[in-house]
């Protein structure tokens, strides 16, 4: 896994090899402001269909943690921007 801050804009990712895995990311690492997380991780079928993804929305703080679910081969991406500058 991987963060990378540009701007006031974290860049998160996350990839596996041919295993799946289940990871938990604390959110230690932002300021106190509320934040909108952009998801895109594996769909149902990912394991299957490599090109199977689904796009989902947030709202996190600081002290929150996201579950991140990645089926074998597969990854995550989140970006989260400040919930006044989407």
């Amino acid at each position: 896994m991987i963060a990378r801050k540009k701007g006031d804009k974290w860049y998160i990712g996350a990839m596996t090899d041919f295993t799946g895995r289940d990871l938990n990311l604390p959110l230690d690492f932002i300021d106190n402001k509320k934040y909108s997380l952009r998801i895109l991780s594996d769909g149902i079928n990912a394991a299957r269909h490599a090109s199977d993804y689904t796009i989902s929305n947030q709202t996190v703080r600081k002290g929150d943690a996201i579950n991140i679910k990645m089926e074998k081969g597969g990854g995550w991406v989140g970006v989260l921007s400040p919930e006044n500058q989407l």
